[in-house]
């Protein structure tokens, strides 16, 4: 129950009656459209409120979807060779830009990439030439003096004696007439044939090097002595019984071989090249287009 009163005043020259007046009305009569306006904020707000969630979630989703999926893509570049880049999104303008400007960004990287990966194998391939130049001859294409003795003296230090090690040395006998008889040019051709000449009669795992000018050192590995003197014979009846054909005249060639085999005292693959330049020496002396060997005391012997 609400209770309100009120003191009557004078009005002018009226003094009033001087009256207390005194009213009461229930509660829920005086408060009644309050309530009832507030029930009805109350219950438009409760129907209001799943279609706010409802409305508030599809857009949350509608923002945050293509963001998701933008990601899971990137996550997946670098994982699968098959993805390069973002897709196409769609939505809010925001998102469109930035998926573009992400695909954009991609592709620059991709093509920084890609110039990455072809200045590398470029260098690969520069280093691959400076190494074959460093490593070979470049008339013959043969393993020069330096790259020879590295794998020799490495075949050396892991072979046991019972491997059997050989070394030929080779020289092209007359060399220098050839020269003032016929030109420069046709030296360097005779230089090639006989080094085309030994490499065919090699064995897979043998190695042969242009020494210098006109010499040639051959590797064999598990090799013996007679195994060792066939191939050097062989080589030497190749070379003798073909020609070398330089602007229309034929060139006849003949080579000297000294031989040797590694001896479980050497210390280095030079011990066994001087016991087969001694060799050598002996089959020039000896009338040259032959092969000599060292035995085990170094005195060469021509077979």
């Amino acid at each position: 129950m609400l209770t309100g009163f009120a003191v009557t005043g004078r009005n002018g020259d009226y003094p009033g009656l001087g009256w207390i007046v005194v009213t009461r009305q229930d509660a829920a009569v005086a408060f009644a459209d309050a309530t009832r306006l507030a029930l009805t904020i109350l219950g438009i707000g409760l129907l209001a409120l799943p279609v706010t969630f409802l409305g508030a979630y599809w857009f949350a989703r509608k923002i945050a979807l293509p963001l998701v999926t933008l990601t899971r893509a990137a996550a997946q570049i670098g994982r699968d060779p098959d993805a390069t880049n973002l897709p196409h999104q769609r939505g809010s303008l925001e998102v469109m830009q930035l998926s573009g400007s992400l695909r954009a960004l991609l592709r620059r990287l991709g093509s920084v990439e890609a110039q990455i990966v072809r200045t590398a194998e470029q260098y690969q391939q520069d280093m691959d030439e400076l190494r074959q130049l460093a490593d070979t001859d470049p008339l013959t294409g043969l393993l020069n003096r330096r790259s020879f003795l590295t794998v020799a003296d490495a075949a050396l230090n892991g072979s046991r004696t019972s491997d059997g090690l050989g070394i030929l040395m080779a020289d092209i006998d007359h060399f220098k007439s050839v020269n003032d008889l016929y030109g420069h040019p046709a030296g360097d051709a005779v230089i090639r044939n006989v080094a085309a000449s030994i490499g065919a009669a090699l064995r897979q795992h043998d190695r042969v090097a242009r020494f210098g000018g006109e010499e040639f050192v051959v590797l064999l590995l598990n090799v013996d002595r007679a195994g060792m003197m066939a191939l050097a014979e062989r080589m030497r009846s190749a070379i003798g019984s073909s020609r070398v054909l330089v602007e229309g005249r034929e060139i006849a060639v003949t080579v000297s071989f000294g031989a040797a085999l590694a001896q479980p005292g050497d210390q280095d693959v030079d011990e066994v090249i001087e016991r087969a330049d001694l060799a050598l020496y002996s089959a020039k002396n000896s009338g040259r287009n032959c092969v000599a060997v060292a035995d085990r005391k170094s005195n060469p012997r021509a077979a």
